[in-house]
């Protein structure tokens, strides 16, 4: 099998935005025109909209809950107002973190791509610790039960809890949840209509066998005819957009919103099973704190993953897909590689992954396809921003860890890890 060589444009139609690629001697692939995406400069995007709406709708029914409990003299209903009152602080929190995720700065070289992560973190956080609270809550009723009160009055509560919730999910089911990247994310709330359109390719083969990216995250398709196999570059924008993923903010906006949903649904059949229904005093007293567990641990299961996920990203942990020993060996496999080592990579958010490493070398001759072989290899592990320290070495030191060390004894106890914990040495003759 030949080498796979990525063959440039060359022509172009003046009149149209559309690229064509050929070799010469197959038929070209003709790439969908992708228009340059225009800032958008309004005050809110759709997603934060939708946020804001939500932030409204609880703030609303947190003052009627907060009037009622004391005009009625309702303890209950004051202790869910606040409740109401701490979710939508985390609402709150998501939407600024939505807004700085858009601004630069200054002192951070990354501005603020992980802030949503810390936002979804933090509602992970509060949630969790809501439900430990209500656990604590639920275990002292199981030992001192008491009876619920005017049930009638909680069943209208928690339909009404029920209702604000509901218009909440389903404000954010228009909600765009998948990660944001700075390629988009000031245009998500005005998607242009043609982006379809800009996504079909039309490709003139018979037959294609393989489906490979290069090293700037374009798709290449190689058709075998005849025996012969070509390359062709198509730029396809956004085609590993995350579709498994979501966005860690929304996410956890959704998370405190099934939350209350499932509180109310709890309260509602709680106080309807007490009021319409004749049930042993076993019901009347137990039948409340074992919903709550119940729905507790439905909370637990869906809010734990969002936090063992935030935590990856804030600990700078592999990406979870991620296989290292593929990717070392993958480097070691190039030619003129004698070694790796320093090999560090991370995740800056849910779609950026980036990847730092010293590559040893027998020669520093064809640099540069030895580089675009490097980068194909990071490329194929989802790591496009990555930045290398190429080192010369002699057939006599392959074994040596670093050929740049630091001049100054005591920087080497302040590097990010000790000289030859990550080191590989190629075992092939060159």
């Amino acid at each position: 099998m030949n080498d796979v060589v990525k063959i440039p444009p060359l022509a172009s139609d003046e009149n149209s935005n559309d690229t064509f690629f050929t070799n010469g001697t197959s038929p070209p692939i003709v790439i969908s025109n992708a228009k340059p995406k225009v800032k958008s400069n309004v005050l809110l995007t759709k997603n934060e909209w939708i946020l804001f709406f939500i932030i409204l709708l609880h703030l609303v029914f947190f003052l009627i809950e907060l009037f009622a409990g004391y005009i009625y003299n309702s303890i209950a209903l004051i202790t869910d107002s606040f409740h109401m009152l701490t979710d939508t602080v985390g609402f709150v929190i998501a939407l600024v973190c939505s807004k700085l995720y858009k601004c630069k700065s200054p002192t951070n070289t990354y501005d603020y791509s992980r802030i949503e992560i810390l936002g979804g973190f933090v509602n992970s956080i509060g949630l969790l610790t809501l439900c430990l609270s209500v656990v604590f809550d639920c275990i002292s009723h199981i030992i001192s039960p008491t009876k619920m009160d005017d049930p009638i009055r909680i069943f209208i509560i928690g339909c009404c809890g029920l209702l604000v919730n509901v218009l909440g999910m389903i404000a954010m089911n228009f909600c765009d949840i998948s990660p944001h990247t700075k390629h988009d994310k000031e245009t998500h709330d005005k998607k242009d209509k043609s982006s379809k359109k800009d996504k079909k390719i039309s490709v003139k083969f018979k037959k294609v066998k393989k489906l490979t990216e290069d090293d700037e995250g374009s798709k290449s398709f190689i058709d075998e005819e005849n025996g012969n196999f070509n390359d062709f570059v198509i730029k396809i924008d956004e085609v590993k957009n995350g579709e498994k993923d979501k966005n860690v903010n929304m996410q956890g906006v959704f998370l405190h919103l099934l939350a209350d949903a499932l509180g109310s649904i709890a309260v509602i059949i709680t106080a309807g099973v007490v009021n319409w229904f004749p049930v042993p005093d076993f019901f009347l007293y137990y039948l409340d704190p074992i919903l709550s567990l119940v729905m507790i641990s439905f909370i637990v299961t869906s809010t734990l993953p969002l936090f063992f996920k935030c935590s990856r990203f804030l600990l700078q942990d592999i990406p979870k897909d991620l296989k290292y020993k593929k990717l070392k060996d993958g480097l070691l496999e190039i030619d003129s590689v004698v070694n790796v080592h320093h090999i560090h990579v991370w995740s800056l958010s849910d779609n950026i992954n980036i990847g730092t490493a010293h590559i040893g070398l027998s020669t520093i001759e064809n640099w540069y396809k030895t580089h675009e072989k490097l980068m194909n290899v990071f490329h194929r592990h989802n790591i496009h921003s990555t930045t290398l320290q190429p080192e010369l070495y002699d057939k006599d030191n392959y074994e040596n860890v670093c050929n740049f060390k630091c001049k100054q004894e005591d920087c080497n106890t302040k590097v990010c890890c000790q000289n030859g914990i990550e080191f590989n040495t190629k075992t092939q003759e060159k």
